[in-house]
């Protein structure tokens, strides 16, 4: 674990260590898959659940 760590900080690329070039790539890199995953759901939804309203979803408004 610490050799990794030691390898990170050694390397140097224009300037800036491996360890600062895993947080420039890895965080934007995250939110990109995030945002994908999140908006390729709502593509794939396509209303399936919309349609069905019974008792067992909805009980409070059975009642009223």
């Amino acid at each position: 674990m610490i050799s990794e760590i030691a390898m990170m900080a050694s390397y140097f690329l224009y300037n800036l260590s491996m360890a600062i070039w895993s947080l420039i790539i890895g965080i934007p890199l995250f939110i990109l898959i995030s945002m994908g995953i999140l908006f390729g759901d709502r593509l794939m939804d396509n209303g399936k659940n919309k349609s069905v309203e019974t008792t067992v979803l909805r009980p409070i408004r059975e009642r009223l």
